[in-house]
């Protein structure tokens, strides 16, 4: 999957969507993980507290990227891929609160989502190998 080539063809409705729909996604995955965490007696409030702050976190960055990208003319497909990657994360992790609560989802679907989860873990890996052969290469070049 060629991450670049899918962020160029993905577009949001209109700009409104690119911070609504991940805060919505936020919000149902908040719901999701509070009854499943109910449902199966795991309960604890510093989880909800930890979560609650990684969803503030979340929505900051997306204020300050959208703040960045308008002040400074940046192209959208910035904002497109902060926005994707955490409409990702959401659906991830509501999928899989809906499993812990023991609810099948279609075998086809767990497929896919686990082939894209495997997929974006690689490319990233593959992306930081190249970003630290190029780093040690400038530094081989400082030592000279």
């Amino acid at each position: 999957m060629d991450v670049m080539a899918f962020l160029e063809n993905f577009h949001f409705r209109n700009e409104f969507w690119v911070l609504i729909l991940p805060i919505i996604l936020m919000a149902g995955d908040f719901i999701s993980g509070t009854i499943c965490a109910w449902s199966t007696q795991t309960f604890k409030s510093q989880k909800m507290r930890t979560g609650l702050t990684k969803k503030v976190g979340e929505i900051s960055i997306l204020v300050i990227g959208e703040l960045f990208s308008y002040g400074l003319t940046l192209p959208p497909h910035i904002m497109y891929g902060i926005s994707a990657y955490i409409i990702y994360m959401e659906i991830m992790s509501f999928f899989e609160n809906i499993k812990k609560m023991g609810i099948k989802i279609p075998a086809f679907l767990d497929r896919v989502l686990l082939t894209v989860d495997a997929t974006l873990q690689e490319e990233d890996t593959k992306e930081a190998i190249k970003k630290i052969k190029e780093l040690e290469k400038e530094i081989e070049e400082l030592k000279k």
